[in-house]
């Protein structure tokens, strides 16, 4: 003791870190290579049967898909009526579906199969990968041999069974327990899939793997190591007897330790044989290693006591210096070393503080796209729980959901009163005063989707008629609130409660069909389920489709449609509306409608009929007024200013084909191949260039091809031949038929009338100093 309180801390450092370093290794090497040594039969028992509980789960999960598979064909319409009626060219309406669905039932699935379908009937045989084959041939003939009792739905018949038959096999009959069936669905595996999934184990010992049947047979093997174990016999021979399998078996003078699992769900067994020498062989590789790397580990520690000893806070002098700014060895860090660290935590904190602040500032954002996702039903359970962790969203915990939307009624006037930036701010004053509205009873989220409306989305742990009462009574505060703070009101429609945050998408539909009945409502005006019910009368109904049918008209160019159901939707809706108020508000939707639709093809409705879109509409007084107005400036205007831009495209598109015309005249040019590189319709085009030209596509292509032989007769002395084949006519005869119809003579006479005879024309030198090329 005295020895050791005599030394130096440097010292006493010294040999507390050899020893607490060597020591430990040493001991420790012994007690592994001692335990690994014991252990590994233990542990190569246990990988085996991991990996064949794996292999087990992966091929039950095969073959309960491949189940799957033919179950769902078998009791498939196409299928049981193209096994009835045959597959031919006489049943195309039944074969055709049929194919389709075998098609995609092959393509829809990663699984390497094949689905066969026996028409016993028609004694033909229609398989996926080769078509239809007009008999039935091995192995298909001993198939459909087999016997079905009703009782017994499918056979599973191992690889093997059949004469070159490398395949796992599912039978059914069709239809689905038919004792007699008119057809068999067969769908095969490739077993080269099991193969690979069995080689995935990547053992490096001699190893068999094998899996039998229920029966005994051998469904597939594979090997693994060096050596190929042939222990199959063996195996299938114990597979006779009762009783499990031996823990040992003993094949050809060698040893192999047996590892089996059975399948519960079809009765396999699977089973690895891994040679005994090769264990033992591994094991005493394993106590070398472990020596080896014990004293290895215990040099390298001893080198590293002795170099730490001697320059222990090196480290953490580096470190210190890099958080001060200096770099090693520049000097000590003002200060105690601990106090400099402690501060450089702070600092840390700040900053993480300050990252998370910004976070915050970003979180509207992200949850606004969140329920913006959710009300389009593009958000996965996955991506909620997520956002409700990332983003707080607490109502996704909820069971039961509400969604409601409110809409301003006079929206077109708002956007004439307001500029984008004030508008912005009006809807988000709206959306926090209905969240906050509601937050005293219910977890509330409000977004806008678009300009003028809000959805809001209230979450409850059940539903009642007490959560119904208190849904609706907030509804009307928003309207009441709305109506007393803001210049204007707002309509609001509640959608039916639904249970699952996966289905809020279908309740934001519901509500946003059911806002459509404020029309027959009037303005300001809450939209429960029992009012949408009793307004939904079938004039109504009639009254929405035309008011669609119009837009979806105007859209489209079909301004003659327009008017016609213009003209409808005033008759009926003078007929069935309750005063000439609400008639105007139909006809203010139709207008806001019609805007929204021009929005999103770049066409703003205010550029053509001013700011003040709606204030000659509040200023009619009957409707024949109304209708005029609609009629003439509405619809009016906007076909002015949609055929004019039809007007430029039809006049490039002319000008264009012109231009191909000349600058492929010696080409196979047509109408059809202008067509599709303009991306027309043929008849449009050809409409287009008459209109603008005067002539048919046919006739100007004929008058510049004779203007280009003209041209080179007069002015080439190329042959009559040649300028037929470049002008791309099938023959002399053809071109000089055409020729005279249109200038009224021959090739020859004409080129004779320019001072060029035609017996001279095959004798002409070739270096001529006329032009020679148009």
């Amino acid at each position: 003791m005295k020895a050791v309180a005599s030394l130096s801390y440097r010292q006493k450092l010294m040999a507390f870190s050899l020893v607490l370093g060597i020591v430990p290794v040493l001991v420790l090497g012994l007690i592994s290579s001692y335990l690994f040594a014991s252990s590994l039969q233990q542990e190569v028992d246990s990988r085996q049967y991991s990996d064949l509980k794996h292999m087990q789960t992966q091929f039950d999960t095969y073959v309960a898909r491949m189940d799957q598979t033919s179950l769902a064909l078998a009791s498939n319409a196409l299928v049981q009526r193209a096994v009835e009626s045959g597959i031919s060219m006489n049943t195309l309406d039944i074969s055709l579906p049929f194919l389709d669905e075998m098609k995609n039932t092959v393509n829809s699935t990663d699984l390497p199969i094949d689905v066969t379908v026996i028409l016993n009937k028609f004694d033909s045989v229609y398989s996926q990968q080769t078509g239809i084959m007009r008999q039935i041939d091995y192995p298909f003939t001993e198939i459909a041999k087999l016997v079905w009792s009703g009782v017994n739905t499918s056979y599973k018949i191992p690889p093997g069974t059949y004469m070159k038959q490398a395949d796992l096999l599912i039978v059914r009959p069709v239809p689905l327990n038919a004792t007699t069936p008119q057809g068999l669905l067969v769908v095969s595996l490739k077993t080269n899939r099991f193969v690979e999934l069995m080689e995935q184990s990547g053992s490096q010992l001699s190893q068999s793997l094998l899996v039998f049947d229920d029966t005994g047979r051998l469904v597939v093997s594979a090997n693994t190591g060096d050596e190929t174990p042939d222990t199959t016999a063996a195996i299938q021979g114990e597979l006779g007897k009762s009783g499990p399998l031996p823990a040992e078996l003993a094949v050809g003078g060698k040893k192999y330790l047996i590892t089996s699992v059975r399948s519960t769900a079809n009765g396999w067994q699977y089973v690895a044989a891994t040679s005994a020498s090769d264990i033992a062989a591994e094991a005493n590789r394993i106590r070398y290693i472990s020596w080896m790397i014990a004293g290895a580990i215990a040099l390298i520690w001893g080198a590293a006591a002795i170099v730490g000893s001697n320059r222990l806070f090196v480290p953490l002098q580096r470190l210190v210096a890099g958080i001060a700014g200096r770099e090693p060895g520049g000097g000590q860090p003002s200060g105690d070393v601990i106090h400099t660290l402690d501060h450089a935590m702070r600092e840390l904190k700040q900053t993480n503080e300050h990252l998370m602040l910004r976070l915050n500032e970003q979180m509207p954002i992200v949850k606004e796209h969140a329920l913006l996702n959710l009300l389009r039903g593009e958000l996965l359970a996955s991506e909620a729980v997520m956002l409700e962790q990332e983003t707080r969203l607490g109502p996704l915990g909820a069971k039961w959901f509400y969604v409601g939307v409110a809409e301003i009624d006079q929206w077109l006037d708002l956007r004439t009163s307001y500029n984008e930036s004030d508008r912005s701010l009006i809807m988000y004053a709206l959306r926090k005063m209905i969240e906050e509205i509601g937050e005293a009873d219910f977890p509330v989220l409000g977004v806008s989707p678009k300009q003028g409306q809000i959805v809001f989305l209230v979450a409850a742990g059940e539903r009642s008629k007490k959560v119904d009462d208190q849904v609706s009574q907030f509804a009307r505060q928003i309207g009441a609130q709305i109506s007393r703070y803001f210049p204007f009101t707002v309509s609001v429609a509640i959608a039916e409660a639904r249970e699952g945050f996966e289905r809020v998408h279908l309740s934001f539909e519901e509500a946003q069909s059911r806002l459509m009945l404020r029309l027959a409502l009037g303005p300001n005006t809450l939209i429960e389920p029992g009012v949408a019910a009793a307004a939904s009368t079938a004039s109504f109904k009639r009254l929405i489709q035309l008011e669609r049918t119009i837009v979806a008209a105007i859209a489209q160019g079909r301004f003659g449609d327009a008017a016609d159901h213009l003209h409808q939707l005033t008759r009926e809706a003078s007929a069935s509306m309750h005063s000439f108020e609400a008639i105007i508000g139909l006809f203010a939707y139709l207008i806001g409608d019609i805007d929204a639709s021009l929005q999103e093809i770049g066409v703003d409705l205010g550029d053509m009929l001013g700011t003040e879109v709606l204030k000659p509409l509040y200023g009619v007084r009957n409707t024949s007024q109304l209708l005029a107005w609609i009629d003439d400036t509405v619809i009016g205007s906007l076909q002015k200013r949609l055929e004019l831009a039809q007007t430029s495209k039809k006049k490039a598109s002319v000008q264009a084909a012109v231009a191909a015309v000349q600058d492929e005249l010696e080409t196979d040019l047509s109408l059809q191949l202008i067509a599709e590189r303009l991306q027309i319709p043929r008849p449009t085009l050809s409409k287009w260039f008459k209109e603008e030209t005067g002539d048919n596509f046919g006739d100007y292509l004929i008058r510049l091809r004779m203007d280009k032989a003209k041209e080179w007769l007069r002015y080439t002395e190329m042959p009559i031949k040649t300028i037929a084949e470049r002008l791309r006519y099938t023959s002399v005869t053809n071109f000089t038929r055409i020729f005279k119809q249109s200038t009224g003579d021959t090739p020859g006479a004409y080129r004779a009338m320019d001072g060029v005879e035609p017996e001279q024309e095959d004798n002409r030198s070739a270096a001529s100093t006329r032009k020679t090329e148009p």
